[in-house]
């Protein structure tokens, strides 16, 4: 028996060749059946020879062997389990096969315990079953059940408004104002005054019935605001969403360009420290530039071409000429981006980065002393974030796209401070423009480089042939057993 794995890792095709004994005379024959996981689109294909099945895997209990019978004397037998923490599915795959009451292969897993990487999947997905809900519930058999709905939530964007708890901030302060929730709504919502009285942090638990004749379903919705009188500011919350109001807009007065005018300094002649640190303090960007300077004559950004110190195996298109006022490296994984921009006139560096975990599934950004680390599962494909401090005096932006059906990303990122102007900014650079990185596979085993192959069947190690990171794959790796 031979296999091959597909190269996005999610279809197994196995080839058995076998001889059996007819009227005396030995007859050799072959024949091919895979199994292909389509989890982005909640599909199990199977099939044998030129005939192919499909199965929905919204109804499909994880871990559980089935039999995907193709005639009385032949039939597929799989079995996948979802391995959440290692962000790997578990596949067997069998047969049984027979001839005239002789099995030649009886209920036999030729293949057990491979483990397979979790695809990281875009929104462009359609209904199982169909183009509709409707179509759906008929495909899974005519019932709404829990996994189709939260299906139903993630195509409209709001799974993640919907919680399976809700965990109260409980005060620790006694305030002197009370809360009052009325009667109607005291059986699905609860409510706790945060710790300066002034904000609340609520729960609203929903129990109802799906329809199509679904099932019974609780969800929770989180959501609270907190007032911050000090700051002008209020923050309110709903789900996942997140929105931070300002109640008495500032008025920055500061202009740097007056500034230096009125105190008679030439921005080109460079600034002393102590103008530096005043203006920083006017703009309240001071902690913002507290920590140690980048340098981009050093590693990790040097040696650099164009800019470009890149440690990554595999070609990136579109990537731009950075001159010499930036320098960024590239990390081995192809999706780590660390770099390091001079301040002209004001003698400070800013150390943009960015970093997709395709493994953990999130990414995390940041410039100098603001990071931020989010959940791939909340991020929108193609949507831009921003990070902008002192009314856009910093900015830091990108945008992420992941084509279909492709093992790359298309990135955009920028970097821009206007200390002195911002109609003539010190700094303003797109470090990506539209630029296509490779997708590597993740490495979720130690023995093998699953960068390069995602085979791993336990008890066949010294049948392993690990990839380098510098080698092109092959379209399938064939094993013996």
């Amino acid at each position: 028996m031979y296999y091959s794995v597909s190269p996005d890792c999610q279809r197994i095709d196995a080839c058995v060749d076998f001889s059996v004994e007819v009227f005396g005379e030995v007859i050799s024959k072959a024949f091919n059946a895979h199994i292909e996981i389509d989890f982005c689109n909640f599909v199990l294909r199977y099939g044998f020879e030129g005939l192919e099945m499909s199965f929905i895997l919204i109804k499909y209990n994880w871990g559980q062997v089935e039999r995907y019978q193709i005639t009385d004397d032949i039939h597929i037998l799989g079995r996948i389990d979802k391995n959440d923490e290692k962000k790997v599915f578990v596949v067997d795959f069998g047969m049984k096969l027979c001839i005239e009451g002789s099995c030649i292969l009886d209920d036999m897993m030729f293949i057990q315990d491979l483990e397979i990487p979790i695809p990281i999947c875009n929104e462009n997905f359609t209904w199982p079953g169909g183009d509709s809900i409707s179509d759906m519930v008929e495909a899974i058999g005519g019932s709404l059940t829990a996994g189709a709905f939260n299906i139903i939530l993630r195509k409209l964007g709001i799974e993640d408004i919907f919680t399976d708890t809700c965990q109260l901030l409980e005060s620790g302060k006694e305030c002197t104002n009370t809360l009052q929730i009325p009667n109607s709504l005291g059986d699905i919502v609860q409510c706790e005054l945060t710790d300066s009285c002034l904000g609340l942090s609520c729960c609203l638990g929903l129990k109802f019935k799906l329809p199509f004749n679904g099932d019974d379903v609780a969800y929770n919705i989180p959501f609270g605001f907190n007032l911050s009188p000090c700051d002008f500011e209020i923050e309110i919350s709903f789900g996942s969403y997140y929105h931070k109001m300002v109640l008495l807009e500032y008025d920055w007065d500061f202009s740097v360009t007056n500034w230096l005018d009125e105190v008679n300094l030439d921005i080109n002649q460079g600034l002393k420290d102590a103008a530096v640190n005043f203006i920083l303090e006017q703009l309240h960007l001071s902690e913002f530039f507290s920590g140690p300077k980048c340098d981009v004559e050093r590693a990790p950004y040097s040696p650099s071409v164009q800019g470009w110190n890149s440690e990554c195996p595999l070609s990136m298109f579109n990537r731009p000429d950075l001159g010499d006022q930036i320098a960024c490296h590239i990390t081995e994984s192809c999706t780590g981006i660390d770099c390091c921009a001079n301040i002209p006139f004001f003698g400070l560096t800013v150390r943009p980065f960015f970093v997709l975990d395709p493994c953990d599934y999130k990414i995390s950004y940041g410039i100098n002393t603001v990071n931020v680390t989010k959940s791939l599962f909340n991020y929108e494909w193609g949507k831009t974030e921003r990070i902008s401090l002192a009314q856009d005096v910093i900015v830091f932006e990108f945008s992420i796209k992941k084509p279909p059906n492709l093992k790359k990303l298309i990135l955009d990122l920028s970097v821009k401070v206007c200390l002195n102007d911002k109609s003539n900014c010190v700094l303003d650079m797109k470090i990506f423009d539209n630029t296509e990185i490779p997708q590597l596979v993740c490495d979720i085993d130690a023995v093998i480089d699953l960068k390069a192959t995602c085979i791993n069947i336990p008890g066949l190690a010294s049948l392993r042939r690990p990839l380098t990171h510098a080698q092109p794959r092959r379209d399938s790796d064939h094993m013996a057993l």
